[in-house]
């Protein structure tokens, strides 16, 4: 088995000081049209959840999806192209974390999106008209932005990550926006998500809940957040990605390689005696994600105040695909931020389908217990 690791260089100079922050979020979930709702439904465990019954995706088996009410109704027999949606939640997210962005007029913004990879249902301009959708959105508020997609499902966003600290870090440059977005709510995925036996049904327990998302979060050099006098809401220790080669659902299941070599490299800059106090990751529901996370936690063990301890935001709002990573990072923030949290260190992690796992450490400003 062959496990490649690609980690961000060292994202610290000294431990005390990583010079890659995160200065917001914006986003929006099943649960609520934006990053601040969407992390308190999650923390609430507050879902939106419905059962659908459509013969030509399921067949009679009713299956649940997770559908933001705040977007037109998804009805399979009128539905618009799913690129529709995938537009309207990217500029929900964007719209909620731009006016952040600590950036002059005219200046040019990296921008990292995370988006589905090819698959039935999506459209082959799908990810460039959304990109187009935030290039333009960004521009009426006089940034340039050149945006790079990182088709990676899953485990895009946290990919993006380690790319803007990279940027960050080589001082090319000083404001990065990572962002992902993702919805499965087309009857053309719904019926592949099924014929996988993927979808959570009638028939079938160990599936996901088919849901749509978006985030978005500014990463800046410490120096900037300095300059500007902005209090960081997270500061990256650390962002990796590597690969599995054992696909999922194979009749030889996966031992966690790959996952815990992404898990190992964001891990690496703790201190001897430092350990993480939170764990949020895309647990869903399906098993082999299971399997893996049951391989992986228990070497790195040591390194996780509680391992046993998990947070799922699957279970409020469904899984959100390739919004996934900068959701997470809001809602360890957002803990952080209220109270919630039992310490300053989180570990962020998600795994695609098609193999990459990617992880990433931060540490908050933690404020009293709640």
């Amino acid at each position: 088995m062959t496990v490649t690791v690609t980690a961000a260089p060292p994202a610290v100079a000294a431990p005390a000081a990583p010079s890659a922050v995160i200065l917001g979020f914006g986003g929006c979930t099943a649960s609520a049209p934006s990053a601040v709702g969407s992390c308190a439904a999650a923390r609430a465990s507050v879902s939106h959840f419905s059962l659908c019954e459509h013969a030509p995706v399921a067949g009679r088996h009713a299956f649940t999806i997770a559908a933001a009410p705040y977007l037109p109704s998804w009805r399979p027999a009128d539905e618009p192209p799913v690129t529709v949606r995938l537009a309207a939640l990217a500029a929900r997210a964007l719209d909620e974390v731009a006016a952040g962005l600590p950036v002059a007029p005219g200046a040019a913004v990296p921008v990292l999106l995370g988006v589905p990879s090819p698959r039935p249902g999506l459209p082959d301009d799908a990810v460039a008209a959304v990109s187009a959708r935030v290039a333009a959105a960004l521009a009426a508020r006089g940034v340039s932005a050149a945006v790079e997609p990182f088709p990676l499902d899953h485990a895009a966003g946290l990919a993006a990550l380690a790319h803007a600290v990279q940027r960050i870090e080589a001082g090319a440059a000083e404001v990065c926006l990572v962002g992902g977005v993702d919805s499965y709510l087309a009857a053309s995925t719904l019926a592949w998500l099924h014929e996988r036996e993927q979808l959570k049904s009638e028939r079938n327990r160990w599936g996901l809940v088919a849901g749509e998302g978006a985030g978005f979060c500014v990463v800046a050099s410490r120096a900037l957040a300095e300059q500007r006098a902005i209090a960081p809401a997270a500061a990256v220790l650390a962002a990796a990605t590597a690969r599995e080669e054992v696909a999922p659902r194979a009749e030889t299941p996966s031992l966690g390689a790959g996952l815990t070599a992404a898990l190992r490299a964001a891990l690496a800059p703790l201190g001897e005696r430092a350990v993480v106090d939170e764990v949020v990751c895309d647990l869903n529901g399906e098993r082999w994600r299971g399997d893996e996370a049951g391989f992986s936690i228990p070497r790195v063990a040591r390194r996780l105040a509680e391992p046993g301890r998990i947070t799922a935001p699957a279970l409020a709002w469904g899984d959100v695909g390739a919004a996934s990573g900068p959701l997470y990072l809001a809602l360890s923030a957002h803990a952080a931020a209220r109270g919630a949290a039992r310490g300053p260190r989180a570990l962020v992690w998600t795994s695609a389908d098609g193999g990459a796992r990617s992880a990433a450490l931060l540490e908050h400003r933690c404020v009293g217990r709640e």
